[in-house]
């Protein structure tokens, strides 16, 4: 309401004079009105705050994870954040110190949407440990199939069935070459009753017994030149004493070339108690053993590798193989494994030759066959055939630890040893190149992957624990400290900046709360 008022002035001149007023009312609807304005200024903060809370969270959780361990992603291709920081000691408190960090890191400087960490609790956390290494046969699977083409795995699925029925096939070839020992001493068994016999009646008879001794050797050489064919000597004999004599010292060109490495297994992952996470690890679909093969191909070392840096261990690819203390005790284990496989898949290239099965026979027959017994015979005969894979194999296996290449199963045309001159090819240095087939570290591939899941994920721990060791001079580093996921809930606070009548957000004394969960995973 507007009053008009007149006023005389100096001159005597009446003017008119505006005064103003405010009803109650008009005030009570204005204080309201700022009220509400203020009251949706604040409404739009808190949803900004929110927003802001969570990328926060996102940034500071990147920023936590950044910090990964840069010698196993610069030799190993790994992205792992170590949980001790250096310490050899995991603990979750330390990642939340670092959360707690990298927000104070941000500064303190006032604005519109000023908040801060108030709280933050790593909730869970998967370990590169974890059931039995999941994370780390992720991750490995990745690498490999980010570097490598999909026809190697394809060349090794192709041979895998071929090289399971090999190695089954093992155990029955030892068993067999029992048999044929046992043959063979029961047939001199045979043989030594039948000449006492015989002395016995003849001293009886005449007591003549040196001249009917030299009958017998006339007889046998009378028998052999009604053959007409000179045979091989027995193999038998030879190749027992040279299966008692160390392998390494028979297939090596030059033995004092073996590395002298080892290490202490009684601290490796199988062997000590591990730290574990509390969260689930999830296995990938693509997570295959072939992969996994062919990611420790790639950055694992062995016998026939050049090393382009110091290793703990020369013979990485045995060490997951076997798990033996020393690289010499790895290699000879190895060495014994292929040997098998090259003796069956030796076997069957000798058994599609009828030319080497009947100079077996015949050499069988000459052996034992006074005893007239087809079962004795049969078992020597295979006996000698097993004695002659197994120097072929010796063979095979000295081209393999010489950079040469061996088919895993041969054409006869590619067989390398004869029977007539047996010794003098096992001590001869010198074997013949061969173009075709898979050098050493396939035939390797195929015994890791031969080699329990397990085994092979913790012993390729070992390896790599142990190198980032040497590489980063941290002795403490540990795997079951890595982490590779963490699951964090977070409380940010902020303070109310405008009036407001509508409650907003969650308020403890006075000032907002924002919680707040994410997980992050490399």
């Amino acid at each position: 309401m507007i009053y008009l008022k007149k006023s005389q002035n100096r001159q005597g001149k009446y003017s008119e004079k505006q005064n103003g007023s405010i009803t109650i009312f008009l005030a009570l609807t204005l204080v309201l009105i700022l009220a509400f304005l203020f009251s949706m200024v604040e409404a739009a903060r808190v949803n900004g705050l929110a927003e802001l809370a969570k990328r926060k969270l996102a940034l500071e959780t990147q920023s936590l994870f950044g910090a990964y361990n840069q010698e196993l992603w610069e030799y190993y291709g790994l992205l792992f954040l170590d949980m001790s920081y250096g310490t050899g000691e995991p603990d979750v408190r330390l990642l939340e110190e670092q959360l707690m960090e990298e927000d104070y890191r941000e500064g303190n400087e006032r604005h519109f949407y000023q908040m801060a960490l108030k709280d933050a609790q790593v909730e869970a956390f998967t370990l590169a440990t974890d059931k039995e290494g999941a994370e780390f046969r992720r991750q490995a699977c990745e690498a490999a199939k980010n570097q490598l083409a999909q026809s190697a795995v394809k060349d090794m699925e192709s041979r895998i069935e071929v090289w399971n029925e090999l190695e089954s096939q093992g155990s029955d070839l030892e068993e067999k070459w029992k048999e044929a020992l046992a043959a063979e001493e029961e047939a001199g068994e045979y043989a030594e009753a039948e000449r006492t016999e015989v002395e016995m009646q003849e001293a009886e008879e005449s007591g003549g017994e040196g001249e009917e001794s030299g009958g017998e050797a006339e007889g046998v050489e009378i028998e052999e030149d009604k053959k007409g064919e000179v045979l091989p000597e027995n193999p038998l004999g030879y190749v027992a004493q040279l299966k008692k004599s160390s392998l390494l010292a028979v297939v090596m060109e030059d033995p004092a070339e073996l590395s002298a490495k080892s290490i202490d297994t009684s601290t490796s992952l199988d062997n000590r108690e591990l730290f574990c996470g509390n969260m689930a690890a999830e296995q990938g679909k693509d997570v295959d053993k072939l992969w996994l093969v062919q990611y420790l191909n790639q950055y694992f070392s062995c016998k026939t590798d050049s090393k382009e840096q110091e290793h703990v261990l020369d013979y990485e690819l045995e060490y997951c193989i076997v798990g033996k203390d020393s690289d010499a005790q790895n290699l000879e284990a190895v060495a014994k494994k292929l040997l098998q496989i090259r003796e069956s898949a030796n076997f069957v290239t000798i058994m599609q030759d009828s030319q080497k099965q009947s100079m077996a026979m015949k050499m069988a027959v000459a052996a034992v066959g006074f005893t007239g017994f087809v079962p004795l015979i049969k078992a020597v005969q295979i006996g000698i055939l097993l004695a002659w894979c197994y120097i072929e194999s010796i063979l095979d296996l000295r081209c393999l630890l010489s950079g040469g290449k061996v088919p895993l199963i041969k054409e006869s045309t590619q067989w390398k040893s004869d029977l007539f001159h047996l010794q003098e090819t096992v001590s001869e240095s010198a074997y013949a190149e061969v173009e075709e087939g898979m050098d050493y570290k396939e035939y390797l591939q195929m015994l890791l992957y031969t080699t329990e899941e397990r085994q092979l994920t913790y012993r390729a721990m070992d390896v790599v624990e142990q190198n980032i060791r040497v590489f980063s001079g941290n002795e403490a580093m540990r795997m079951d400290a890595m982490v590779s996921a963490v699951q964090v809930q977070t409380v940010y606070t902020a303070t109310p900046l405008f009036l407001n009548v509508i409650p907003m957000a969650q308020k403890i004394d006075g000032n907002y709360y924002f919680c707040e969960t994410r997980k992050i995973a490399y």
